[in-house]
């Protein structure tokens, strides 16, 4: 398994989420290297905390390689329920699309992460709402 990545979010109860097992079966099923996993657990934190941040809604994209992660966790339904619940307060959605004006939400998205973060999100096409 990949090292736990470094300088998440700051927010404890992402920050503290149990990802080891998920990352580790998107890392076997997709074939990624140590290093792209960490980069996918990374920035599915940070979607995490955006989200957190933008609540009760998803933030409005998400990574390529970090929705991998997601579908993941979702997929675990009863854990990712209570890890929403621990996060959120609720269950946070995903809904994958391409709505009107999904460009230039994605692009304000885009900024909130790097203004967030302090850098740009990689692999950056996924729209989610």
């Amino acid at each position: 398994m990949a090292k736990r990545p470094t300088e998440l979010t700051g927010i404890r109860s992402i920050d503290t989420l149990k990802l080891d097992d998920i990352v580790s079966e998107v890392r076997k099923e997709r074939k990624w290297s140590a290093d792209t996993a960490q980069k996918a657990e990374l920035w599915y934190r940070r979607f995490l905390a955006l989200s957190y941040a933008e609540k009760p809604r998803p933030a409005f994209g998400i990574s390529k390689l970090a929705d991998h992660v997601w579908h993941a966790h979702i997929t675990s339904t009863a854990r990712y329920r209570r890890d929403c619940q621990r996060i959120f307060g609720g269950y946070l959605d995903h809904t994958p699309g391409k709505p009107a004006g999904w460009q230039r939400r994605l692009a304000v998205s885009k900024g909130k992460y790097k203004k967030m973060f302090k850098k740009a999100v990689p692999y950056f096409v996924i729209c989610c709402y």
